[in-house]
């Protein structure tokens, strides 16, 4: 049997439809199907059925969310450390996003950061005391 066989195609599109109907990802159906993800589209398609809502976040991730949207974290971070997608998490928390004003903010926040872990081993090394002649320091 080809990969193009009509018994086939007909084959995975009843797959398609019953692991849509399940409740499973696009994702989750083109890697148990051996197949793309843009496959199982076509498939939903022209079977016409619908990719599943998915399902509403919960209190302790809502909770969640919004402590780590509100510390900073991205919309792609907090869908990682979920387990949820971030167009779920767009969705049902809109408004996270940073204006172009509080990124630089970060941006300069991080480098200013960066240059203090890197003095702070000197600083350990020396044992707090100033290098400068003439410092009363330590």
């Amino acid at each position: 049997m080809s990969y193009h066989d009509p018994a086939v195609v007909a084959w995975r599109r009843e797959q398609v439809i019953a692991l849509t109907k399940q409740g499973r990802t696009a994702r989750e159906i083109a890697e148990h199907l051996g197949i793309s993800m843009r496959s199982v589209g076509r498939h939903r398609v022209a079977a016409d059925v619908a990719q599943p809502m998915p399902r509403p976040l919960t209190g302790r991730e809502l909770l969640r969310a919004t402590e780590l949207l509100g510390g900073g974290a991205s919309y792609a971070e907090v869908a990682r450390t979920l387990g949820r997608s971030d167009t779920t998490l767009r969705r049902q928390l809109p408004g996270y996003k940073w204006d172009r004003r509080q990124a630089a903010e970060a941006a300069a926040l991080a480098r200013a950061m960066n240059r203090l872990e890197k003095q702070a081993p000197v600083a350990a090394a020396t044992g707090g005391r100033s290098n400068v002649k003439g410092s009363n320091a330590a």
